[in-house]
């Protein structure tokens, strides 16, 4: 779609070019080593024009994906990094499981999921940080808009509804309305199945500047 990231249909095609430029900062020698850097560092070569803004294209404002509320696991970037060879029309260097290969074993205990304690927590938790700027928190990105003062803004958005009716939808439902200037489908919409109620309750309130 394009917009606020790179097209990546060629970045693999494109990755030897991208090692050669004098911003490059990475260590990646190959395109694999290139395609998995982009994922977990991703500002070791931010492409001119998407960097964070006052950065001077210098940081990028996309996450780690393998922490956080992505956390994608090496098999999981292997596929990733597959795709895009095979779509740029490059050698697929990565090997991936077949059949029950790295499926976790059946008497495994299912990971412990920890669940947040206060706001400050339940916005790392959910990973709101690599998009928004939120309240009380030092550092943000700008894919998503600035969150900072939504309290004041919320109760406009849509008619009809209050401050927290419109809070409480732009997370469950983030497509429903997009503001502008935004692209939409950029949010995550299963954050119903993932956060408890409490940690919905603390994003909404301090969201809404209520203590």
């Amino acid at each position: 779609v394009g917009g606020r990231a790179p097209m990546l249909e060629s970045v693999a095609s494109l990755a030897i070019e991208r090692m050669s430029d004098p911003r490059y900062a990475g260590k990646a020698k190959t395109i694999e080593e290139y395609l998995l850097e982009s994922m977990v560092d991703p500002s070791a070569m931010v492409v001119e024009g998407f960097g964070k803004k006052g950065t001077n294209d210098t940081v990028s404002p996309m996450p780690d994906v393998s922490k956080g509320a992505i956390g994608l696991s090496a098999v999981e970037m292997n596929a990733v990094i597959g795709y895009l060879q095979n779509i740029a029309g490059v050698e697929v260097t990565v090997s991936l499981p077949t059949g029950d290969e790295g499926a976790p074993a059946e008497d495994a205990a299912p990971a412990e999921i920890k669940v947040a304690e206060s706001p400050e927590e339940a916005f790392a938790k959910f990973d709101c940080l690599s998009c928004h700027i939120v309240p009380g928190m030092e550092e943000g990105g700008d894919i998503g808009p600035d969150l900072t003062d939504m309290a004041s803004v919320a109760g406009g958005r849509k008619k009809g509804m209050s401050s927290t009716q419109y809070i409480i939808e732009s997370i469950l439902k983030p497509n429903d309305f997009v503001v502008e200037e935004y692209d939409a489908d950029m949010m995550p919409d299963d954050y119903a199945g993932r956060m408890t109620v409490a940690e919905m309750n603390m994003i909404v309130d301090a969201l809404a500047g209520k203590k």
